[in-house]
């Protein structure tokens, strides 16, 4: 298991930090250590590494400053959501003119974080994207269930009615990805493939039960 599965299987929010400033970089560094259940897993130095390392890293939460080299900051987080849609990026900046905070909405950051930021603001915010990110991952879970349900039944109307043909083969095999599978249907399943002659996707099919057996 690398690093990144890791801190997602133990519940830790990935945090990516971008500032060009190394004093700035530090500090947020150090206080980022001080807010629970959180890992910095990716610290740039301006807009296109900012890019690169949340392609590399997929972090949950990017902090990311306006005023950088190469690329500025709501450039790079416009580029960076464009492919991690998920991400909640912040901004973290001095300027303080209304033309810049719009910039940071358009280009789709959750919130503007003025400088100097305090470990109070820090908690908070990561506390507000992890509810979000809880409340998403149940509501995934709720659409998930019910769609396993919904193929269950077709699997019972299928197997009622004796039918062999593709479409009961891919309501049976989508049921079969699932490791809690029922047994029966996995049996249904096989016999539908030796009816079939599918003998490859047979084979594969007990090298799984095999291995979820093991």
């Amino acid at each position: 298991m690398n690093a990144q599965q890791q801190s997602k299987q133990d519940g830790r929010l990935r945090v990516l930090i971008a500032d060009d400033v190394v004093e700035t970089r530090r500090s947020m560094r150090l206080m980022m250590t001080q807010v629970p259940d959180t890992v910095v897993v990716a610290i740039a130095h301006n807009g296109r590494q900012a890019i690169t390392l949340t392609d590399k890293e997929k972090p949950d939460i990017a902090f990311v400053d306006v005023n950088m080299p190469e690329l500025d900051g709501l450039q790079a987080i416009e580029q960076m959501l464009a492919h991690h849609p998920n991400m909640a990026c912040f901004v973290v900046s001095a300027e303080r003119d209304k033309a810049t905070r719009q910039r940071a909405i358009d280009a789709g950051a959750r919130g503007f974080l003025l400088k100097p930021i305090t470990i109070d603001q820090l908690t908070q915010t990561v506390n507000d994207v992890r509810a979000e990110l809880m409340e998403r991952r149940r509501q995934a879970q709720t659409s998930q269930g019910q769609r396993y349900q919904r193929l269950e039944q077709q699997a019972n109307e299928y197997i009622k009615a004796r039918r062999v043909d593709d479409q009961a083969v891919a309501v049976l095999e989508e049921l079969a990805r699932n490791p809690a599978c029922n047994r029966r249907y996995l049996r249904t399943l096989a016999v539908l493939y030796v009816f079939r002659s599918e003998w490859r996707k047979l084979k594969f099919l007990a090298a799984l039960l095999e291995k979820r057996q093991q």
